[in-house]
């Protein structure tokens, strides 16, 4: 088991300039020779190491202290400020130590904008950049309080933002037009449009109170609010109108901005791992007290759901969120992952997979258990 800790810089906040790094670790390490330091999985030269008596240690480890000078600039990222420490033991990874990088030019820094499409798991991840004031400054875009309104955002003169590193609501992809003297990249989350579609309903049916939907099952939902859940996610990644009708044109948009601008997309049946990927863009800890907020409660309706017969149902009309849903798992998460996501739809049970199942899953098992080692 090993253990590391940061003695400096004593806050996660990186100036520009000849910089200092120091700390220990302690574990079964015998010697320093399999140690390496990276920032942003660049690797580090030059790092010194001695002995640290004072850190306690139990019988099978021993404790070395390390010491190395950088710049900072040399591990900037092209799209987030992060600078993100991470000390290896050959191949296993002990620990990531979080930090961003200060610009004294605020204006200059990359601008995230976190596209929130509803009942994704967006509000627990709001919760933890929130956590990260005033290191990482949030502005929050809802309709509702403390948030700002989309309306009133772009009345606003563009430098007013620079103070901000991310901007995350309800909005649709285009916001960035506004502040168009910064750089920028989109960050989100997606689920399976299906099960975003049922969320939805029961919460506003049963947490919101919602008055249009007394006496209303989740079909007549589908049948009478159709312009709502019209492929909501392909809407808000293409930036097109609320109102507006989705088609194949607008797919195909939404899936270029993902391409070009997005730098990384989570899903929510893969929460902490989502988060771990965002933490290493954004150079602060989101995974710590992560924990799903504003979900649905199960009722004896929901409960009682046909979820087959609502998926057959309601296929035709989110066509589009299950292609862009499709391509967000296989670009960001693996074509192995993407293929496991499409079988529930068909109707094959997990069990009936055997060994192929088994074969498929295991790079994905992978890819996890190694992500969350970080």
């Amino acid at each position: 088991m090993f253990v590391f800790h940061v003695d400096h810089p004593p806050k996660p906040l990186l100036k520009s300039g000849l910089t200092s790094l120091n700390g220990w670790i302690r574990g079964p390490l015998r010697n320093a020779g399999g140690l390496r330091f990276t920032i942003n999985r660049r690797p580090l030269s030059d790092v010194t190491y001695y002995p640290r008596a004072d850190v306690p240690c139990e019988d099978d480890s021993e404790a070395i202290g390390w010491s190395c000078w950088v710049d900072p600039e040399d591990f900037r990222l092209a799209a987030g400020a992060a600078a993100n420490l991470e000390i290896w033991h050959g191949e296993y990874l002990i620990g990531v130590h979080y930090m961003r990088l200060y610009s004294a030019v605020r204006n200059q820094r990359p601008l995230t904008y976190f596209i929130h499409v509803p009942k994704t798991g967006g509000t627990a991840l709001r919760a933890q950049f929130l956590r990260h004031e005033p290191l990482l400054r949030t502005l929050e875009v809802y309709d509702d309080a403390p948030g700002i309104s989309e309306r009133q955002l772009r009345s606003i003169r563009p430098s007013a933002f620079d103070d901000y590193d991310v901007i995350f609501g309800h909005f649709s992809f285009g916001l960035h037009e506004v502040i168009p003297h910064r750089p920028f990249s989109y960050i989100s989350m997606v689920r399976d449009p299906f099960d975003a579609l049922i969320s939805n309903f029961f919460f506003q049916k049963d947490v919101v109170k919602n008055v249009d939907l007394i006496g209303m099952n989740i079909f007549d939902f589908i049948e009478q609010h159709s312009q709502t859940n019209d492929n909501p996610t392909c809407k808000m990644f293409s930036g097109v109108s609320a109102t507006a009708s989705v088609d194949e044109e607008t797919f195909e948009l939404a899936k270029e901005n993902i391409d070009k601008h997005f730098t990384v997309i989570g899903v929510d049946r893969y929460l902490p791992e989502s988060a771990m990927r965002m933490s290493r863009l954004m150079g602060v800890d989101l995974r710590t007290q992560l924990a799903l907020i504003n979900s649905t409660p199960r009722s004896p309706e929901r409960e009682n759901l046909d979820i087959p017969k609502v998926r057959n149902f309601a296929s035709t009309l989110l066509r589009y969120d299950l292609w862009i849903y499709d391509h967000v798992l296989s670009r960001f998460w693996g074509a192995a992952t993407s293929r496991i996501d499409r079988w529930p739809s068909t109707g094959l049970r997990w069990r009936s997979l055997g060994a192929e199942k088994k074969a498929l899953l295991q790079p994905v098992a992978k890819s996890l258990s190694t992500s969350r080692e970080t």
